[in-house]
C-alpha cells in the first residue's frame, strides 16, 4: 500500500467506462485502506491531497451510470476524509451537484438490495459529517425532505446508528427552514409521524426539530399554526402528562416535586420528565405566536395534562408552572398583554441563524471580545443587529454564558436588559458559569433578572453545588438565599396602570378568552392550592404561590364565589387562608409575605365575609397586625418636620475646611488632605493628590477604585476601614456643632467646585459628576441611587449599588435628620410589606378583631370555668367548694366536648389564643410541690373528673379525647417550628450542604442580669458544627469585659511579678509557648487564648516611622500567625522598632522572621539592643 503511486491512483479513480470500473473499484479500495490504516495523517494527506482526490470522488457520484458497489466504496472514502479533517467539507461543497447526488441516493434506495442499502447508510454518514460544517449546503440541495423520506419509509430496515445519524441530519437542517418554504407541509407531516416513532432517540429528535421550526417562525414573526396541523399539540400534551408519572386515581400517593430516582418502572417517565422543558417551551412558543393554536389548545385535554405533570419531579413541576403562567395571561388579559418581541424585525435576521463559515468566525471574534473585556465591541455587535442577544454557538453556549464566565459586569447587565434568556444554555445556565468562576456580582445580576438557582447542569448539579466545589464562599452565601436578590414577581405599578386604563379597554373587544377563563380557574385554583400544601420544596411553593396570586387577582367577585361554592372548591376558602397563614409564618421571606398580603387583599375585596371569617379563625388577622407594626403617625410627623424647617440656602461657591456641605442625601466635608463624600449607602475618600484612584466603602467593605473600573480590596479591610473612619471623624470634628450645612450644585449649571485634583460639576438634574484632572474617568452620584456609577477612561460604565446601609458611623446629614435612609431592595420590600399590612388592617381587620367569633368567646369561658374550678379545689378553707369545683369543671369539659365533635369548629389558633391550653395545663398539672400528699390527691381527683367526662361522651362516631389530642398537636405545630431539611437524592453530596448552612439566633439578656453588656436583639450566625465552648467564648467577648480590659494591677502576670517571683523562659522552637510575649498575651498562661499584647496596650511598640507604618500595623511585628504579615518600615538604614515590655528582662534568645512584601530591600543586617530607660 505504501508503494501505491498517488498519480496512478487518481487516474484510476477517474476511469468509469466498461472494464475500467473494476480498476476504479480497486483504486477506491486502495484509497480507503490507505486512509484507514495510515498512522500519520499529514503524510497521508500529502500523498492523497483532499484538494485533488475529493473532487474526483464527488464526480463518481455525479456519474449516473456508476453502480451501487462503486458508489458505496466512494462514500466510504469520503467519510474517511471527513473523519480525519472537517475542513474537507468545503472541498465537497465546492463540487456542483455533489451534495444533491448524495441526497438523491437516499430517495432511490432499494431496500431489498444489500449493496443499495449499504450505500444509503453510508450516504447518511457522509451527510451527517457535512452538516457539522455546511448544513446550509445540504439544505439547499433538498437534503431535508430526502432524509425525512428515508427515515419514514426505510428507517425500520436500517441499522439503529444509521437511523440516529439521519435524525441528527434532520435536526440540523430544520434550523435552516424558513416559514414560507414550499416543502414545509411535507416536512411537518413527516416530523409529526416521527413523534410517535418507537425509537426514543428518533421521537426526541423530532421534538427538537419542531422546537427549531417554531423558533424560526417566532424570529420571523410568522404564525406557527402550520406546525400543529398534524397532531403536534396532542402529542405534546400526551408527553407532558406522561412526564408526571402515571396517576392511578385520586388516591395516588404522588406528591409534587417528588424525586424520580425511585423504582425502575418510572424510567420511561423520568426520561420524559427531562423533555418537559422542551415541551413547555414549544407549547409556549405556539401559544405566543398563534391565536388559532391557543384557541384549540385551551379546549383540549390541557388541564388533565397539567394536573398530571404536577405530579412529576421538581423540574417538571416548575416547567409546567411556567406554561400555566403564560396561559393565565392569555386567558384573562389576552394577547396584547404579552411583551412585544423584537425578534421579527428584518434588521436582525442575519444574526439569528446558526452561522456557518464566516459567520462562525465572526462569532468567535465576538467571544474573544468578551474574553478581553471589550464591552463596547459587544454592545456594537448587538446594537447593529450583527448578533441576536440569545445567539447560541455550536456547543450550546449563549453570549450571556460567555459573559457570565469571562466578561465584565456591564456586559452581563447589558445582555440582561436587552432580553437575554438568563436560564438558557445547553450545558449549563449562566448562573452555573458565574458560580464556577466565583463571580458574586454577576450572580446577583442574574438573579435579579430571573435566573433560576435550582436549575441543574448536564451533570445534575445546581449553581450552589458548583460554587461549593470551587470554594467560592461569596457566591455560596448568595445562592444559599437567592430570594434576597431575585426581583418580586408582582409589580404594583402595573396594577395601577391596568386600573386606569380599565374603562378604555372595556370599550374594545373582550380581553383574553371569556369562555374558557372561568373553566380553567375553577380547575386550576384548587389544584395549585393543593400543590402548595403537598410539597415541601421552596421553589415549587414560591412558584405555586405566585400562580395562586395571579389567578385570584384575575378572578372576578362572582367567579370567586362560584368556585368556592362548587363541589371541587367547597373547602377552598379554608385552604387559601391556610396557605397565606403558612407563608406569613415564614421568617425572612418578605417577597412571600408581599404575595400573601396581595392574596389576602384580593380575597377580602372579592370574597367578603366568606374569607373574613376564615382569616379570623386561622389567626391571619393577628399575623397581619404583627407585620403592620405600630402606627406610623409619629414617623410621618418627624418626616414632615425637616420640610418645614428647611429654608432655601445659596449654593456654596467653594469647599472650605471646617464647613459642612450637602448635595441631596450626600454629605460632604473637606479634610486636611482629602475630600469625603458619604451617605447611608456609600462613602468616598478623594485624596487631593490622586491621579484618579480613590477609596470607598460599600456594603461594609473598603476598596480602592482605579481608572480601569475594577476595585481592589485591601489585605486587612477591617483595620483600613477603621483608619478611613477615623480620618473622616477627624474631618467632621472640625465642624462646630451650631454650623448649618450648605448645599452645593443644587441645579444643573456651569459651576465647578475644585478640591486638589478633583472637580465637582452638575450637568444633569439629580446628578453630580466627579472628575480628576489627570484622567478621563468620572464618578457619578445620582439622587435615587444608593451607591455610585464609575465611568472608566474608555467610557465604560460600572455601577456600584449598596445592598445594606453603612450603619451608625455614617449619619446622613449634619443634623441627623436630613435625608432619607438608604433603602436597599430588601428594605424597600420590608417597607412595602409593612405598608400593605397596615392598610389591610385599618381597612378591613380592625373592626373584625374587635368582635371575636362566638367560638372564641365560648373557649374563653371554658378556660375561665376551668381555672375557677381549680381555684375552688385548691382553696382548702372553703368547705362549700368540695362539690362546686367538680360540677364547674365537668360543665366546662362537657362544653369543650361539644365543640370538639366537629373537627372544623375550632382552629389551632383559636385554641391557643383563648387560653384553653394553659387552663388545661393548670388543672391537670399541679404547679405546687407534688411531694405533698394533699396536692397529689387533688391532682388525681381532677384527672379522674377529666377522664370521666371524656369517657362518658365517647361513642363509635366521636372520640373527643382523640380530637383534643389532635388539636393540641396542631397547636404545637403552629407555634413551634423546627428546621426541616429535604434532600434531592439520598446518599448524594448534595446533602452535605447542611454542614455549611449558617443558623441564625437572636440574642437576649436574661432578666435581672446586670453584669453583662446588653446585646438583646442582635443577630448571631453560627455554623452547625460550632461547639458550645467556641460559642461561649465568642459571646463572652461581646457581652463581658476580658481580662485585659481591667486595670493593669489586676493582671495575673503583674501580680506574680510583684510577689517577687523570678521566671525563666527557655526557647525550644519557633512559635513555642515558652516566650515572654506569649506569657504576657495569655496573662501568665491563665487565659484560654493568646491575644496580641501590643493590640491591647499590654506592651508598647514604637518605630522610627511613628504610629503609622507604610505597610501594616505596629502590633503586627508581634504576630504569631503562620503566614508572615506585610509589616515593615521604609527603606532606611537607620530604621528601628522598640518594644516596651514593662518588665525587667535578661534576654537569652529571640526569634525574628521576614515580613511579606519585601523585594530587594529585605532585612539582611540588624542590631538587637536592650536598655532599662525608665523614662521611655
Amino acid at each position: 500500500m505504501a508503494d501505491v503511486d498517488p498519480d496512478t491512483l487518481l487516474e484510476w479513480l477517474q476511469m468509469g467506462q466498461g472494464d475500467e470500473r473494476d480498476m476504479q473499484l480497486i483504486a477506491l479500495e486502495q484509497l480507503c485502506m490507505l486512509l484507514l490504516m495510515s498512522d500519520n495523517v499529514d503524510r497521508c494527506f500529502e500523498t492523497c491531497p483532499p484538494r485533488t482526490f475529493l473532487p474526483a470522488l464527488c464526480k463518481i457520484f455525479l456519474d449516473e451510470s456508476a453502480p451501487d458497489n462503486v458508489l458505496e466504496v466512494t462514500a466510504r472514502a469520503i467519510t474517511y476524509y471527513l473523519d480525519v479533517s472537517a475542513e474537507c467539507t468545503r472541498r465537497i461543497v465546492g463540487v456542483d451537484g455533489a451534495i444533491k447526488a448524495l441526497c438523491n441516493r437516499l430517495v432511490v434506495v432499494e431496500l431489498n438490495n444489500r449493496t443499495s442499502r449499504d450505500l444509503a447508510e453510508q450516504c447518511v454518514k457522509v451527510l451527517e459529517l457535512i452538516c457539522t460544517r455546511e448544513s446550509g449546503a445540504v439544505f439547499e440541495a433538498g437534503g431535508l425532505n430526502c432524509v425525512l423520506t428515508f427515515i419514514r419509509d426505510s428507517g425500520h430496515l436500517v441499522h439503529k446508528d444509521t437511523l440516529h445519524s439521519a435524525m441528527a441530519v434532520v435536526s440540523r437542517l430544520c434550523g435552516k427552514m424558513e416559514p414560507q418554504d414550499s416543502s414545509l407541509e411535507i416536512c411537518v407531516e413527516s416530523l409529526s409521524s416521527l413523534l410517535k416513532h418507537e425509537d426514543h432517540q428518533v421521537s426526541d429528535g423530532a421534538l427538537r426539530c419542531f422546537a427549531s421550526l417554531a423558533d424560526r417562525f417566532t424570529r420571523r414573526g410568522v404564525d406557527p399554526a402550520p406546525l400543529a396541523k398534524h397532531g403536534l399539540t396532542e402529542e405534546l400534551l400526551s408527553r407532558m402528562a406522561a412526564a408526571g408519572g402515571t396517576v392511578s386515581g385520586p388516591s395516588s400517593a404522588c406528591k409534587p416535586g417528588r424525586s424520580t430516582t425511585g423504582a425502575p418502572s418510572t424510567t420511561a417517565d423520568s426520561k420524559l420528565s427531562n423533555q418537559v422543558s422542551t415541551i413547555v417551551s414549544l407549547l409556549s412558543t405556539l401559544c405566543r405566536g398563534s391565536p388559532v393554536v391557543t384557541h384549540d389548545l385551551l379546549r383540549s385535554e390541557l388541564p388533565d395534562s397539567i394536573e398530571s405533570a404536577l405530579q412529576g419531579d421538581e423540574r417538571c413541576v416548575l416547567d409546567t408552572m411556567r406554561l400555566v403562567d403564560l396561559l393565565l395571561v392569555l386567558l384573562f388579559e389576552g394577547r396584547k398583554a404579552l411583551p412585544k418581541s423584537s425578534a421579527g424585525s428584518t434588521g436582525r435576521i442575519p444574526g439569528l441563524r446558526r452561522l456557518d463559515s464566516s459567520g462562525e468566525r465572526s462569532h468567535r471574534q465576538l467571544i474573544d471580545c468578551i474574553r478581553s473585556k471589550d464591552t463596547d465591541a459587544l454592545i456594537d455587535a448587538i446594537d447593529t443587529g450583527a448578533f441576536e442577544v440569545n445567539f447560541m454557538d455550536d456547543v450550546g453556549q449563549t453570549l450571556l454564558n460567555w459573559a457570565s464566565a469571562f466578561g465584565t459586569q456591564e456586559m452581563v447587565e447589558f445582555l440582561c436588559e436587552r432580553g437575554a434568556d438568563v436560564n438558557r444554555g445547553q450545558r449549563s445556565s449562566s448562573l452555573h458559569y458565574a458560580a464556577c468562576f466565583g463571580r458574586p456580582q454577576v450572580a446577583k445580576t442574574l438573579l435579579r433578572h430571573g435566573a433560576n438557582p435550582d436549575l441543574r447542569d448536564e451533570d445534575g448539579k445546581t449553581p450552589l453545588d458548583k460554587a461549593r466545589e470551587r470554594g467560592h464562599s461569596e457566591v455560596v452565601a448568595i445562592l444559599q438565599s437567592p430570594g434576597d436578590w431575585m426581583c418580586p414577581v408582582n409589580k404594583g405599578d402595573d396594577k395601577k396602570k391596568k386600573d386606569t386604563n380599565k374603562d378604555e379597554e372595556e370599550c374594545n373587544e373582550p380581553k383574553g378568552d371569556p369562555e374558557m377563563a372561568p373553566i380553567y380557574l375553577k380547575r386550576l385554583l384548587p389544584v395549585f392550592a393543593q400543590t402548595f400544601q403537598q410539597t415541601m420544596l421552596p421553589s415549587i411553593r414560591k412558584a405555586s404561590l405566585a400562580l395562586i396570586r395571579k389567578m385570584i387577582h384575575f378572578c372576578s367577585e362572582a367567579l370567586l364565589k362560584e368556585v368556592c361554592d362548587s363541589d371541587v372548591g367547597h373547602n377552598l376558602p379554608t385552604i387559601l387562608v391556610e396557605i397565606t397563614a403558612t407563608v406569613l409564618d415564614q421568617e425572612d421571606d418578605d417577597d412571600g409575605h408581599l404575595l400573601a398580603l396581595q392574596i389576602i387583599r384580593d380575597l377580602v375585596d372579592k370574597g367578603g365575609d366568606i374569607f373574613l371569617d376564615q382569616l379570623a379563625r386561622l389567626g391571619v388577622i393577628s399575623k397581619v397586625s404583627t407585620l403592620a407594626g405600630p402606627s406610623s403617625d409619629d414617623e410621618n410627623e418627624e418626616e414632615s418636620k425637616p420640610e418645614k424647617e428647611d429654608e432655601p440656602q445659596e449654593d456654596a461657591k467653594e469647599l472650605q475646611q471646617g464647613k459642612p456641605y450637602h448635595w441631596r442625601d450626600w454629605s460632604i466635608i473637606r479634610g486636611r488632605d482629602c475630600l469625603y463624600i458619604w451617605s447611608d449607602a456609600a462613602a468616598l475618600e478623594l485624596s487631593n493628590g490622586s491621579n484618579g484612584w480613590f477609596r470607598f466603602i460599600l456594603d461594609g467593605k473598603l476598596a480602592t477604585m482605579y481608572s480601569s473600573g475594577s476595585p481592589e480590596g485591601g489585605s486587612d479591610s477591617s483595620e483600613s476601614r477603621s483608619e478611613f473612619l477615623e480620618k473622616l471623624q477627624r474631618a467632621r470634628g472640625q465642624v462646630k456643632p451650631s454650623t448649618s450645612s450648605q448645599p452645593i450644585l443644587s441645579a444643573p449649571g456651569p459651576t465647578k467646585l475644585t478640591v486638589g485634583n478633583w472637580s465637582l460639576t452638575c450637568l444633569k438634574e439629580g446628578e453630580i459628576a466627579i472628575h480628576n484632572s489627570d484622567g478621563q474617568q468620572a464618578t457619578i452620584l445620582k439622587e435615587d441611587l444608593p451607591g455610585f456609577v464609575f465611568e472608566s477612561n474608555r467610557g465604560t460604565k460600572h455601577s456600584f449599588t449598596a445592598e445594606t446601609s453603612l450603619g451608625s458611623e455614617f449619619v446622613t446629614g449634619w443634623t441627623g435628620k436630613r435625608g432619607r435612609k438608604l433603602k436597599s431592595k430588601l428594605e424597600k420590600t420590608k417597607q412595602k410589606v409593612r405598608t400593605m399590612a397596615r392598610d389591610l388592617y385599618d381597612d378591613h381587620f380592625k373592626a373584625v378583631e374587635s368582635m371575636p367569633r362566638g367560638v372564641v368567646v365560648t373557649l374563653r369561658n371554658i378556660a375561665t370555668q376551668l381555672e375557677s374550678s381549680w381555684e375552688l379545689h385548691t382553696n382548702r378553707q372553703c368547705i362549700e367548694s368540695e362539690n362546686t369545683w367538680r360540677d364547674l369543671m365537668k360543665t366546662a369539659l362537657e362544653n369543650l366536648i361539644v365543640l370538639l365533635k366537629d373537627e372544623n369548629t375550632i382552629s389551632p389558633y383559636e385554641m391557643c389564643s383563648s387560653g384553653l391550653v394553659q387552663a388545661l395545663l393548670t388543672v391537670l398539672n399541679n404547679s405546687m410541690d407534688l411531694d405533698m400528699k394533699q396536692d397529689c390527691s387533688q391532682l388525681v381527683e381532677r384527672i379522674n373528673v377529666f377522664k370521666t367526662a371524656f369517657s362518658e361522651n365517647e361513642d363509635d362516631e366521636s372520640r373527643p379525647a382523640v380530637a383534643l389530642i389532635r388539636k393540641l398537636i396542631a397547636v404545637l405545630e403552629s407555634i413551634e417550628r423546627l428546621p426541616l431539611h429535604l434532600y434531592d437524592t439520598p446518599g448524594s453530596t448534595y446533602n452535605l450542604q447542611i454542614l455549611t448552612r449558617r443558623l441564625r439566633f437572636r440574642l437576649e439578656r436574661a432578666p435581672g442580669e446586670t453584669a453583662l453588656i446588653d446585646r438583646t436583639g442582635r443577630m448571631l450566625k453560627m455554623e452547625p458544627l460550632a461547639t458550645v465552648e467556641s460559642l461561649e467564648q465568642y459571646l463572652l467577648k461581646m457581652v463581658a469585659k476580658q481580662w485585659y480590659d481591667f486595670d493593669r494591677s489586676s493582671f495575673v502576670f503583674v501580680r506574680k511579678l510583684r510577689e517577687g517571683q523570678n521566671f525563666i523562659f527557655r526557647h525550644q522552637h519557633d512559635f513555642d509557648e515558652n516566650g515572654i510575649i506569649y506569657w504576657i498575651g495569655t496573662n501568665a498562661k491563665t487565659a484560654y487564648e493568646w491575644v496580641n499584647p501590643a493590640a491591647y496596650g499590654l506592651v508598647v511598640v514604637t518605630s522610627s516611622e511613628g504610629r503609622n507604618l507604610p505597610y501594616g500595623r505596629l502590633e503586627d511585628i508581634l504576630s504569631r500567625d503562620n503566614s508572615a504579615l506585610n509589616c515593615h518600615s521604609n527603606d532606611d538604614k537607620n530604621a528601628w522598632f522598640a518594644i516596651d515590655l514593662g518588665l525587667w528582662v535578661i534576654p537569652s534568645a529571640y526569634t525574628l522572621r521576614h515580613a511579606r512584601g519585601y523585594g530587594r530591600s529585605a532585612l539582611r543586617n540588624w542590631v538587637f539592643q536592650v536598655n532599662c530607660n525608665l523614662a521611655s
